[in-house]
Formats: structure tokens, C-alpha cells, sequence
């Protein structure tokens, strides 16, 4: 990835409050960025990040781009994502992290964590590699499910990207939510209850959303 390939990654908040970014303390994550071209708004390491980074039932698109040059292997950059503004360990919701190899190849993944908010979750994650959040149910096929404990293998798509964070509770039962995130961590997560996720995403979001 250079500053001629980027990704564009919608990211859309299902979730009862806005996503701030999470530094310090008890976060398991940061926020920081170390050589990157572009990083949620945050040019060539100015250190500049809006607050919040999504608003409450809504989406935005951020540019993920690299810096080429020498030193490539130390580029990366991190952005600790939080249900709410109360910056600790416990509204962790999404670690994003920008890595490079030794041979100078870099990878984004995102670590799926899991917040202890009273009456809220469990939060799964939903992620399409290649595309914006698809508009049609007979499209939910293309979205790969994620819930505690998985780290998403994002590449360094150059294009779009969605990835969706979802506070189950919004729309399920907890004990619902639960047998879904069993069913995710074990591969068998899809089918109807797929496509019940993906409409409580339809219902929750304020459509149309800025890019």
C-alpha cells in the first residue's frame, strides 16, 4: 500500500453511543500513528483525530494509507475504538492496528473486543473485504461475521471496506446474542440470522450517511 493504493473503510456504529478513540490507562489499545500517509484523519503524523471518531447510530468512511519510503518495515499505526468517551479498558470495543513485515509488505487487521457495559451487548463485528455495507439482502452472503477474541485479517484493499460494529442488544435478547456469537466463533454463524443482523444494521443506521 502506497500513496497511490488506499483503503477507504466505512466503519458503521450499531451501538447505543458514539465511538471515541481510546488511549492510555486501562485501554487495551492506543491511538497513534507512526509514518502513515493518512490514519482517521491524522496526515502524516500530525496527530490530529476527530471526537468523536463515528457518531451514535451512524457511519463514516475514513482513507488508510501508508507512507512509502525507506524504513517501510517500521510503519504502523493504531486506533483504539470505544463505546463512549469514558476511556478505559471496559468500552473497548475494536483495537484497528497498521503493521508492516520485515520485506516491507503491510496489513491492517482489527482485534474484536468485548465491552462490559450494563444492559448492552454482546458487540460482534461484521466486515465486507471488498465493498461498502451492501444495500440488499440478497447480498448479505459477502460479510464475514467476528465476535471476542478474533482478530479480522483486513489486508490493504485498495477500495472500500466496511466494517460494522454491532451492539447486539439493540435488536436481540441477550441470550440470543450469545447463541449468535457461539455460533460465530465456531464458523456456523449465517443463513436467517445472518440476514436478521444485517437488518437491525438497516434499521439502527441514520440513512443516507455522509462518505
Amino acid at each position: 500500500m502506497t500513496p497511490d493504493a488506499f483503503t477507504n473503510l466505512q466503519i458503521l456504529n450499531v451501538t447505543r453511543s458514539a465511538l471515541f478513540s481510546g488511549n492510555g490507562g486501562t485501554n487495551k489499545g492506543f491511538c497513534n500513528a507512526y509514518q502513515m500517509e493518512w490514519w482517521f484523519e491524522n496526515f502524516r503524523d500530525n496527530k490530529k483525530y476527530p471526537s468523536p471518531i463515528v457518531g451514535g447510530r451512524a457511519a463514516k468512511t475514513y482513507k488508510l494509507q501508508f507512507q512509502r519510503g525507506v524504513g517501510d518495515q517500521d510503519d504502523g499505526a493504531d486506533m483504539q475504538l470505544n463505546v463512549g468517551d469514558a476511556n478505559k479498558g471496559e468500552v473497548n470495543v475494536a483495537w484497528i492496528q497498521a503493521r508492516s513485515h520485515d520485506n516491507s509488505s503491510h496489513y491492517i487487521q482489527t482485534v474484536v473486543q468485548q465491552p462490559s457495559l450494563p444492559g448492552q451487548g454482546p458487540f460482534i463485528l461484521a466486515f465486507n473485504r471488498k465493498g461498502d455495507w451492501p444495500m440488499d439482502g440478497n447480498d448479505v452472503g459477502q460479510l464475514k461475521w467476528f465476535a471476542r477474541g478474533q482478530t479480522i485479517d483486513m489486508g490493504t484493499y485498495d477500495g472500500t471496506q466496511a466494517l460494522a460494529i454491532i451492539d447486539l442488544s439493540l435488536g436481540f435478547p441477550s441470550h440470543v446474542g450469545e447463541l449468535f456469537v457461539k455460533d460465530i466463533l465456531t464458523g456456523s454463524f449465517g443463513g436467517s440470522d445472518a440476514k436478521s443482523v444485517w437488518l437491525l444494521v438497516r434499521r439502527i443506521i441514520n440513512w443516507p450517511f455522509p462518505s
